[in-house]
Parts: C-alpha cells; sequence; structure tokens
C-alpha cells in the first residue's frame, strides 16, 4: 500500500485514507469560518475514488512538514474531507462524485493571504499533476468553480464553470445559466485568490475622510427611527438594483410566457398579489417597480441553486462580517421587516444600537447598489432633524 501511495506511514501511528469511515458536517462545521476563500474545483472526466486517497497521502508525506493536519476532538481527517493547516490558515480538501474541491479559510475574523493561497494551490496542483502521470492512461482534469454555492461538498450538476471562461471576463453572464436560471458571475469573487494577476475586490462601504463620510457621520448625530425608516427604503432601491441584474426583464417576461400562473407562484412561493403583479391583468410586461422587498426576496431566494445562500443561510441574521451579495439583502429584509413589523421595539432601542443598525443597513445599500445609491443615503441623513 506504501508502494500505491495509499497509506502515510508515520512514526507511531500510520493512516489508511481508505478505511475512514467517519463522516463530517460541513455546514455545521464551517459555519463558524468568517474568513473564505471561494472552492478552487478540480472536474474530473472519470474520478476513481482511490485517486483522492492518494492525494490525501501525498499531502500527509510530500509537503516537507509544511503541512499539519488540524486537530479538534481529534485529527480533522474524514471519509470525503481532509483539513490541514499551513502558514496559520486552514485549508480542506474534498471529494465528491465528479470532482475534488480546495478551500482556504479562517475560524477567526482575520484577513486571508493572497500569497498563500497561491502557495496552497501551487502545492494541489503540482501534487495532482504528479498523480495523474502515475497512470497508464492520463486522468484528466479541468480546473474551475461552481457558479452557485461555494461550499466544499457542493456537487451541483451543471453548475461548473471552467477558469477559462471566467478570466478576464469580469462580470459576465452564468455561461451555464443564461434564461432561467440566469445570474451573473463575479470574476473578483471567483478567481479573486486563486490567480497572481486577479484582484481581490474590496466592497463598497461607508469609508473616513472623504465628503460622504463626513455628511454620513454628522447625520448619524441626529439618527432615529423615522431616519431609519426612510433608510429602509433606499434598501428596497438597493434591492431592485440588484434583483434586476439576477431577473432582468427579458427573464420576467419568459417566466410570464412560458409558465403557468399557479406553477410560478408555486416555484417562488408567491401570494396572490405578489403572483398578480408578475401576470399583470393587462397583459402589460411585468416591472421590478412594482415588485416590494418581500416579493423580490422570495423569488430570489427561491430560485436555488444558481444563486449562492447567504454566508449563515436563508432567513438568517447576517454577522457583521458577512457581506456577500444575498448577506445584503437579507440585511434590507430584516431592517424593512423590524420597521413594519416592530416598529415599537426599534423605536425604544438606545440611540447606539440604532446608529449601528443604520450603519450596517446602509453600508449594505452601497454593497448592493454598488455605490450608486450614495446621494440617495445622503438625502436622508442631511434631512434628519
Amino acid at each position: 500500500m506504501q508502494r500505491l501511495g495509499l497509506i502515510a506511514v508515520g512514526n507511531e501511528t500510520h493512516y489508511i485514507p481508505s478505511v475512514n469511515k467517519r463522516t463530517f458536517d460541513a455546514a455545521a462545521e464551517f459555519s463558524h469560518c468568517q474568513s473564505k476563500t471561494s472552492v478552487l474545483v478540480y472536474r474530473f472526466e472519470f474520478l476513481p475514488y482511490f485517486f483522492y486517497f492518494r492525494l490525501i497521502v501525498a499531502c500527509l508525506t510530500g509537503t516537507s512538514g509544511e503541512w499539519e493536519v488540524l486537530e479538534d476532538n481529534g485529527l480533522c481527517l474524514f471519509k470525503d474531507i481532509a483539513c490541514f493547516s499551513y502558514r496559520q490558515h486552514s485549508v480542506a480538501l474534498a471529494v465528491n462524485k465528479y470532482s475534488i474541491q480546495l478551500q482556504v479559510f479562517k475560524p477567526s475574523n482575520d484577513s486571508l493571504t493572497k500569497e498563500v493561497i497561491l502557495e496552497v494551490r501551487d502545492t494541489i496542483d503540482r501534487l495532482l499533476n504528479d498523480l495523474t502521470k502515475t497512470f497508464h492512461r492520463k486522468i484528466m482534469f479541468t480546473v474551475g468553480f461552481q457558479c452557485s454555492k461555494q461550499e466544499v461538498f457542493s456537487d451541483l450538476d451543471g453548475c461548473f464553470v471552467a477558469e477559462i471562461e471566467l478570466t478576464g471576463k469580469g462580470n459576465i453572464t452564468c455561461p451555464r445559466h443564461q434564461m432561467k436560471n440566469h445570474h451573473i458571475l463575479r470574476e473578483s469573487d471567483l478567481l479573486g485568490y486563486w490567480k497572481p494577476d486577479a484582484e481581490i475586490e474590496k466592497p463598497v462601504s461607508v469609508s473616513t475622510g472623504d465628503q460622504f463620510s463626513q455628511l454620513y457621520e454628522e447625520g448619524l448625530k441626529k439618527f432615529h427611527f423615522k431616519t431609519f425608516e426612510k433608510l429602509t427604503r433606499v434598501g428596497w432601491e438597493a434591492l431592485q438594483i440588484y434583483f434586476d441584474t439576477i431577473f432582468p426583464k427579458q427573464l420576467l417576461i419568459k417566466i410570464r410566457t412560458s409558465a403557468k400562473q399557479d406553477k410560478v407562484k408555486k416555484i417562488f412561493r408567491l401570494s396572490d398579489d405578489q403572483c398578480a403583479r408578475l401576470f399583470p391583468d393587462d397583459k402589460s410586461d411585468p416591472s421590478s417597480s412594482s415588485f416590494d422587498v418581500t416579493m423580490m426576496y422570495q423569488m430570489l431566494r427561491n430560485r436555488n441553486p444558481s444563486l449562492p445562500s447567504p454566508t449563515k443561510g436563508w432567513g438568517r441574521t447576517p454577522s457583521e462580517n458577512h457581506i456577500t451579495q444575498t448577506d445584503d439583502v437579507e440585511r434590507i429584509r430584516m431592517y424593512r421587516n423590524q420597521v413594519v413589523h416592530e416598529p415599537d421595539a426599534t423605536r425604544k432601542l438606545n440611540k447606539k444600537d440604532l446608529e449601528k443598525k443604520g450603519r450596517d443597513l446602509a453600508q449594505a445599500i452601497l454593497r448592493l447598489s454598488n455605490g450608486t445609491l450614495q446621494s440617495e443615503i445622503i438625502k436622508v441623513m442631511e434631512h434628519t432633524k
């Protein structure tokens, strides 16, 4: 077995991946991880399971001792995943029917280091290329990403996009989902950490030192419930901007003309009134301008698997450092509901807590609208009395 690369021989213990039957709940174990890369996917036309076992052995024996197995009530070695530590970063290697998947993360909110992540990728690229050469017929793989959920263990048929299809393209319509499941892929989100020349796009936020920040901070001094309520209306505009990138008008028309109303209502879990907005009585074209926050949220949430879920999942309050686009969709829905359904409780919040919510909402609006609603935020803050 050692000659075949299927056992890692140690001084005191040995490890045979093929006999490991321990299961791993990725959703539960990775839910606390606040800083993480997208998932790099090595997609195979044919993937013998023992090929993954050999890769894990190679990581244990062929990395000059720089990679160590993570420990958490025992070694983090499981049937379908192995977790390592390298230069203060954690590395997860998972396998499913068609692919080997790689993700780098940190349990804390500490920033990831691109240099380290590139070294991790170089190591796995080297080990995989060495392993494929040992077969009488070379096993071929393509490197890319899942276009939707970015989690190790994701195995969504028809959701793989090759790296070459994304490189140098910026923001593009997903080549796997151009009609009913249309959505946008952001090159910086997927490739940012994994390619030396790719940029990591920093989310738009309320920064300090510029004119906008000064006006915003001045408005916060007088921030109260009515200001927060007005800000949630700007949140509706931000959500509409994002919604239109996922459901452009042509797609809404396609949905209306290609599916029966009852079927659409069931798919997106819409109320009678909401469905009527998608299917106007006068047969006019539907428009997101007539959709409320709840309707847009329902349509975005219930069109999975094409759209990545928020960091904690749909319907859960995102943490302050969770700033993906769908995290901000959750924020806008959450704050709108607090104003509409819990106004008395929201009014009773102390000024510090209300300011914190206002700042969080403003940052979500800026990110989701790509900064285009900055002037609208200022208008709300300037009219605060």
